[in-house]
């Protein structure tokens, strides 16, 4: 049976940026579901929280592994009380649980589809490696939304007995699967992969390359909405033990790694890490001196994370810029050019069978025009799921200078204030629509320094303004939008839920039978 990650050797460091501790950034033990046994690697849920815990599920008598002389793991869900505090937690979806190994787990943007990682299994008994032992695989299922239950469970293709493929992630448009493996022809230990859904069928996985993946194991992978990657590594000199890290792929390649900054990280093991749409908030997983006994869920909120990012992001593109300038005829090693060629060429979006939102055609622009493409995204404050349909009406502020907004009570935008007190309407500023499709995306393409505003709507929801400014390389808008209390949001014919009306998947049994 496969040993845990997380109980790695000591060895060597190599170095990378990392992120100061900031005061404002708080940590918090979930004891509400927290026990003396491990609970990690969270997932976001309509109304709670999923995670992977060592408690014996319900109905399903888990094996223990010899190794670490812990039982296997099972999948829990907690529901959200309406003090916002997660409940006493009870196992999820009896037809994804076995008597080995079940999680992580992660959900396709609408809910529908979970990929998942368990046991190498036929017929419920398990598949021995040629080492003798038995891997980790990575499997998927889907929700029938009518009777409430996970089926049609398939493992993915690139899945071997040989070796193990775990803790799959997937992007917010479905098109990219990010998961750790110990397959051959790595960079050492776990690697981080990514494989792409081409023609329904996922591709042969291509590795992040060295300036994300360590000599040493780098796991739990977590791709946010807006394509930033958190993962935990023990291969960089950070806080001590497992750390988290957050990269984003750029034109030339994955920027260098960065560390969080404490109390996210600590000098015990931390990863698992989801993170909300906004970046403020989120959760993670830490066997600190503060928990419950073993692995526990942390939840944490930072409201200069997304900020933060920004400008390192900036300052590591303009290192990456300069270095590339001073030796531009610095010869790579062939490791890295694979590498990065393999990943670049395996992560270029896929057509899907739904037609993208038709950007509006940009008029008298010359050749050598700085043109910047925006993409926008509309997504539910509170289940983050991806909103079709939203209206979004980009005003265009070229032709005024130094304007001020006003707003009414309620935050929208109703006109501007020229530097003299003029009141200048909104109907003036040239304007045109984009709608989002069903993953919540719409784009359109603009001149790089020109300010916007962004008028987020449709009917169920309360209006969404967004002012920007595009001058750097951060070229995504998104709206958070809120249901209106007298008007909830209808489900759509295609699938669409809402947080009211999605189906939770049956549970089994009772709540874990350990509290604190």
């Amino acid at each position: 049976m496969i040993q845990r990650i997380l109980f790695l050797m000591l060895l060597s460091y190599i170095g990378l940026s990392t992120t100061t501790s900031n005061a404002q950034v708080t940590v918090a033990n979930e004891r509400g579901i927290n026990t003396a046994f491990q609970e990690y690697s969270p997932a976001f849920y309509p109304k709670g929280l999923i995670f992977i815990a060592s408690n014996p599920a319900v109905k399903k008598d888990k094996k223990e592994d010899t190794q670490l002389g812990k039982s296997t793991t099972s999948i829990f869900f907690a529901k959200r009380g309406n003090d916002g505090s997660l409940q006493r937690p009870i196992t999820f979806a009896e037809e994804l649980t076995t008597k080995f190994y079940d999680g992580p787990l992660s959900f396709n943007s609408l809910g529908n589809v979970v990929y998942f990682t368990r046991s190498n299994l036929k017929k419920g008994k398990p598949i021995l490696g040629r080492d003798g032992k038995v891997k980790l695989k990575i499997y998927t299922a889907k929700l029938n939304t009518a009777k409430g239950v996970w089926q049609n469970i398939q493992e993915l293709p690139f899945n071997s007995n040989d070796f193990d493929c775990m803790h799959p992630s997937v992007s917010f448009d479905g098109q990219r699967l990010y998961f750790a493996s110990n397959r051959p022809g790595g960079k050492g230990g776990f690697d981080l992969y990514v494989s792409i859904l081409q023609k329904d069928k996922w591709s042969e996985p291509a590795n992040l390359g060295p300036t994300v993946n360590t000599s040493k194991d780098d796991i739990f992978p977590f791709i946010h909405p807006d394509n930033t990657l958190y993962f935990a590594s023990k291969g960089y000199k950070a806080f001590g033990g497992v750390d988290i890290f957050w990269t984003k792929k750029m034109s030339e390649g994955w920027l260098v790694p960065t560390a969080l900054p404490e109390p996210i990280n600590s000098s015990s093991d931390d990863f698992g890490i989801i993170v909300s749409n906004d970046k403020k908030t989120g959760f993670f997983s830490s066997n600190r001196s503060s928990g419950q006994g073993d692995d526990d869920i942390f939840n944490f909120s930072d409201p200069n994370l997304e900020a933060q990012q920004i400008k390192t992001t900036t300052d590591l593109e303009e290192d990456q810029s300069k270095t590339k300038a001073d030796e531009p005829n610095s010869p790579q090693s062939n490791e890295t050019q694979n590498a990065t060629a393999q990943a670049s060429i395996s992560e270029k979006p896929t057509q899907t069978n739904v037609a993208p939102a038709t950007p509006p055609a940009v008029t008298q622009i010359e050749p050598n025009s700085n043109i910047v493409k925006v993409d926008i995204s509309a997504v539910d404050k509170v289940s983050n799921l991806p909103i079709q349909n939203v209206v979004v009406t980009v005003l265009n502020m070229k032709s005024i200078k130094n304007a001020t907004f006003m707003t009414d009570a309620t935050g929208k935008v109703t006109g501007l204030k020229a530097e003299t007190g003029a009141s200048i309407p909104l109907s003036i500023l040239p304007s045109e629509d984009v709608t989002t499709d069903i993953h919540g995306y719409a784009s359109l393409s603009v001149n790089k320094g020109e300010r916007l505003i962004f008028n987020f709507s449709k009917l169920g929801y309360e209006s969404k303004y967004v002012v920007k400014t595009f001058l750097t390389s951060d070229n995504k808008v998104a709206a958070f939008m809120k249901k209106e209390a007298e008007k909830p949001a209808i489900v759509n014919g295609k699938g669409l839920y809402s947080l009211d009306t999605i189906p939770v998947p049956r549970p089994v049994g009772s709540a874990p039978n350990q509290t604190v």
